[in-house]
């Protein structure tokens, strides 16, 4: 057992295996000789893990645990993720490396062996019907071998059941005599032992270590070709060479930036290789801790900015903490490895402060284990599994990199569906990777004889376009229904200036969001319009006709009925005089005031004008009503102006009041502005 390294043996027997893979994003290639890769930035794949754990070990749901499972990190893989090539080899389609179909041509090897074994395969052997030269053939590096590892296997099926391991997962995928409970020597050379041990991988469960050069108990799995998009592999580090065609050697992969890492003056770190944002402080928990503290300290980080009760010091955001810190997946923290180094295994002038050569938590469970959980150590390198509750580790957030946005179709119709930002056109390109927090709007176009349904998975309802906010990996899927037999299209269109919607019964057609519906011949269906406050519905055209808002349709063929809205009359009420503006109580005055109708459609009949008289502006109990007055329906642009003689109580008390006239008081005509309905002058009672 390992607690913080404590106690760590610098040779085993049995070897430990992580995956390392790459994603493209933007680097620039030299095409030139094989690993002749400038130096860029890559996108890290995900692990495979889609399962979680609670403390018990009982499978749960992975909203919110801030597992692996959850967040998925990282570019999804390519399907189908390999090729047969039917010439004995088999084509990674994530990276673009080609790898020997069989896996246990040469049986097992020393390690110097290894070399000789791969530099002489050529077309002929082992079943190669490829073309292929001596010399084009390698034994793979430690970031190339790794980039076959699986960590969520259990979860892939071969033939009848969950596969059992790596290997037999290789094996369902093109691969042929993969040794499931062997080790395959890398090209590359342990740094904290390079005369005696070189990193080996195991395909039962992706362990990573060091295995004794001198020992022939290793597998041999050559590759040749040079890493390609979208899954590019970087090179590990290694720069010394141990034995001719080795990693030193060849030192195949994307070379990295200068500088590497960055001190961002903030407490954290930016990996310029991955684009990922680390703590500064290696350890600011100050101690280890079992798996299930570690994902909790995370969640302590993004809440106040602390771990343990210790101030972690993130001041990126506008100096206070983020709050989308993350425990890293295996791949994301293996990414920091460089081979050469140990104690710790990170570039030589590192800006990290408190790097413990121990052991240091990820949030990947052991495929098909819920009691044991990644770690790599950041002694020399090695990754293992461990139990969750019963050994310790350190922790050390990371944040940044990228989330895939996954989007599939499904249902008998056909349709397609767009992203906002860009990057989702499915249709033909049906994923995209999107920074941590990104909000993503999609919209979903049904094809003809074709209706969207909804949208189910990460994203909901049945609205054409929905929303989806990346703090972790989304799926989402866009249902669209086929036209039924026996059926005819009932197809609503909204115009005018104005606004409103559409309703039928039977249900179906709820129009503005679903403005399309497959009803059975013969059904008679009742349409009604409604606008909106400030519109008036201006009748029906297209396959209906008529100017009431109900319309019923009986389906003998297919229709295409258009609504149509106008935006409503406004009338504007304004006081020409008041005459005298000064009476005495139970005297009469004289009113002038005129109406116009500065809306774009006629008020559609007579209406009224109300006068009011109150105290102080201010309109309420108390007021004296004066009396009404009828004016006729006013097209758009028309005016009408009248005079109209009222008595003053003559019990209304002395003062200074206000003459109100107002149009429609009771809204029975719906105006686009019912604000500027009224109009006030001075009056004054002696």
């Amino acid at each position: 057992m390992y607690e913080g390294g404590n106690g760590r043996m610098k040779a085993r027997g049995n070897l430990v295996s992580v995956a390392l893979v790459a994603f493209f994003a933007g680097c620039n290639l030299l095409m030139g000789l094989p690993g002749d890769l400038l130096a860029g930035t890559v996108d890290l794949p995900r692990t495979g893990q889609t399962i979680c754990y609670d403390g018990s070990g009982a499978q749960v749901s992975c909203q919110g645990t801030g597992q692996d499972g959850y967040f998925k990190a990282g570019i999804s893989w390519p399907n189908p993720r390999f090729t047969d090539n039917g010439d004995g080899t088999v084509t990674d389609n994530l990276t673009g490396l080609v790898w020997l179909k069989n896996a246990n041509c040469f049986g097992a090897k020393a390690w110097s062996d290894a070399f000789g074994s791969a530099g002489n395969l050529a077309d002929g052997q082992c079943g190669l019907t490829d073309g292929s030269a001596q010399g084009d053939w390698r034994v793979p590096n430690i970031n190339e071998l790794e980039s076959l590892v699986h960590a969520g296997y259990m979860e892939e099926t071969c033939g009848n059941s969950p596969c059992g391991g790596i290997g037999s997962w290789l094996l369902s995928n093109g691969f042929s005599d993969v040794q499931v409970w062997g080790y395959y020597w890398s090209s590359t050379t342990n740094g904290a032992m390079p005369s005696s041990y070189a990193w080996a991988v195991d395909m039962e469960y992706g362990k990573v270590d060091n295995g004794s050069k001198s020992s022939n108990n290793y597998y041999v799995l050559p590759v040749r070709g040079t890493t390609k998009p979208p899954g590019l592999v970087w090179r590990t580090g290694q720069t010394i060479s141990y034995a001719a065609g080795d990693d030193g050697d060849l030192q195949e992969g994307v070379g990295w930036p200068s500088p590497r890492f960055e001190d961002n003056g903030d407490g954290t770190v930016t990996d310029h290789l991955t684009g990922l944002i680390w703590l500064k402080n290696g350890d600011c928990a100050g101690e280890t801790r079992d798996w299930t503290t570690a994902l909790s300290d995370v969640a302590s980080l993004n809440a106040d900015g602390t771990i343990n009760g210790k101030d972690c010091g993130d001041t990126s955001k506008e100096g206070t903490h983020q709050s989308d810190w993350r425990l890293p997946n295996r791949r994301e923290l293996r990414s920091l490895i460089d081979v050469s180094r140990y104690s710790p295994p990170i570039e030589q002038g590192h800006p990290f402060t408190n790097v413990r050569s121990g052991a240091y938590w990820t949030a990947t469970n052991l495929s098909g284990s819920s009691q044991l959980a990644w770690f790599n150590d950041m002694w020399d390198g090695f990754a293992m599994y461990e139990n969750k509750l019963t050994v310790f580790g350190y922790v050390w957030p990371v944040r940044g990199g990228t989330f895939e946005l996954h989007v599939s179709k499904a249902g008998t119709g056909s349709g397609n569906v767009e992203s906002d930002p860009a990057g989702i056109s499915c249709g033909t390109d049906c994923h995209e990777g999107y920074a941590p927090g990104t909000s993503v709007t999609l919209t979903a176009t049904a094809d003809a004889n074709s209706l969207f349904e909804g949208w189910s998975g990460d994203c909901t309802g049945t609205a054409l376009t929905t929303q989806v906010t990346m703090d972790s990996a989304k799926t989402c899927t866009a249902t669209f229904a086929g036209q039924p037999p026996g059926t005819y299209t009932l197809t609503v269109n909204l115009a005018g200036l104005g606004s409103g919607t559409v309703t039928s019964v039977p249900g179906g057609i709820s129009c503005g969001l679903d403005c399309m519906e497959w009803f059975p011949k013969a059904t008679k269906v009742v349409l009604t319009a409604s606008p909106e406050a400030g519109s008036i519905f201006a009748g029906w055209s297209g396959d209906c006709i008529g100017k009431k808002p109900v319309k019923k349709v009986k389906m003998k063929s297919d229709k295409s009925c258009t609504a149509n809205f106008a935006l409503g009359p406004d009338l504007v009420v304004s006081v020409v005089s008041v005459s005298p503006a000064s009476v005495q109580a139970g005297e009469k005055v004289t009113v002038t005031y005129q109406v116009i109708n500065q809306g774009d459609y006629t008020t559609g009949k007579a209406s009224r004008v109300s006068l009011v008289m109150y105290w102080d502006s201010i309109l309420g109990l108390g007021d004296v009503f004066l009396g009404n007055q009828r004016i006729p329906k006013l097209g758009p642009g028309a005016s009408v102006t009248r005079t109209k003689s009222v008595r003053i109580g003559s019990g209304v008390a002395p003062g200074n009041y206000l003459l109100e006239v107002i149009s429609d008081p009771l809204n029975a005509i719906s105006e686009t502005d019912e604000s500027n309905n009224s109009d006030t002058a001075p009056l004054s009672v002696q």
